[in-house]
């Protein structure tokens, strides 16, 4: 793991049935600018509306699972709740984390918010 470079930093989020989801510890300014571009829409007196959405979430960090059907836009929209939800907490709780440290830890820090899944 580098000190200054996102890598392929994952975690598994594990169920009592045996199934898993690896999510990425970390959002990429990529997925940031990703997430923040399908949430923010710009309407015809450019007035914003925010989207909530949370499949963009999923789309950003899930990348493997331990269920036969490929990661994939389709299937991570029809992934029961008693899966997508405590994935969706993790990565919640891990954006929180790295976003605490950059409030702690820089006066200049940046504007942007922190992406949630809720």
């Amino acid at each position: 793991m580098s000190e200054w470079f996102i890598e392929d930093e994952r975690e598994k989020v594990e169920f009592p049935d045996g199934s898993w989801v690896e999510i990425k510890t970390e959002l990429t300014q990529e997925d940031q600018d990703a997430i923040t571009t399908a949430m923010v829409k710009m309407r015809d007196n450019k007035d914003i509306d925010m989207v909530v959405g949370r499949l963009i979430l999923l789309e950003r960090m899930v990348v493997a699972w331990s269920f036969d059907p490929p990661v994939n836009k389709a299937n991570l929209s029809k992934l029961r709740r008693k899966y997508r939800e405590p994935v969706l907490k993790r990565i919640d709780e891990l954006n929180g984390q790295n976003w605490e440290y950059i409030a702690k830890n820089s006066s200049a820090a940046s504007s942007d918010g922190q992406p949630s899944a809720s």
